[in-house]
């Protein structure tokens, strides 16, 4: 029979303290300390695996991090090149205007009537010459 069983249940009595019950294992002494052993081993390489897990997810906390910045650069990047793009399709539009399209919205006189607005005022400015000379010729200047 004991071939079938690694152990054994000891009984015994003690008038002091009652009935005291053990178990008793066969041929496991050794066996016992191998498996505490392996235990203890099993135990330092799980304390590992946990560090390196948490060095992992400091690494993907710091990789989101990087990530969600490079998203919102990409983002600006994007508005601005949006903008950009705008703002050369409202200058081919500019240039596409004829010049006196452009010429009457920015209100640029033409080359004739800056003549005839210097003309005018050359003209303005003798009379105004000869009004100021007869002025002081009658003051007795």
């Amino acid at each position: 029979m004991d071939r079938f069983f690694n152990s054994a249940i000891r009984i015994q009595g003690d008038p002091l303290t009652g009935v005291s019950v053990s178990l008793i294992y066969k041929g496991t002494q050794q066996s016992l300390d191998e498996r505490l052993a392996k235990i203890d081993v099993a135990r330092e390489n799980l304390a590992e695996a946990l560090r390196a897990m948490d060095e992992i997810r400091d690494q993907a906390k710091d990789n989101k991090n990087a990530l969600e910045a490079l998203n919102r650069e990409l983002e600006g990047t994007s508005r601005e090149k949006e903008n950009a793009a705008k703002e050369i399709e409202t200058l081919r539009s500019l240039a596409q205007l004829d010049v006196e399209t452009v010429r009457r919205a920015l209100g640029v006189p033409t080359t004739r009537r800056r003549v005839v607005e210097l003309s005018f005022s050359f003209v303005l400015g003798i009379i105004a010459s000869l009004a100021a000379a007869w002025i002081w010729r009658l003051i007795g200047g």
